[in-house]
């Protein structure tokens, strides 16, 4: 089971191209598999943090992006 858990679960993943220096709205996220990023449980936490770089579209989002 452990082992489907990555694949299984869903991460926030970037919508759009985010530009540096952009502060994220729910706009600008979606829910992808694979579970390795940060749970869409957690999407509270991202919105309106500044990226620190540009985010590519369909970028598994991580905390170390955003300020």
């Amino acid at each position: 089971e452990s082992k489907n858990k990555i694949i299984v679960r869903k991460s926030i993943v970037s919508r759009q191209d985010i530009p540096k220096g952009t502060k994220i709205d729910l706009s600008m996220l979606t829910a992808k598999r694979p579970g390795t990023g940060i749970s869409p449980a957690e999407f509270k936490s991202v919105i309106g943090k500044i990226t620190k770089n540009r985010i590519s579209k369909d970028t598994i989002i991580n905390f170390e992006m955003l300020k």
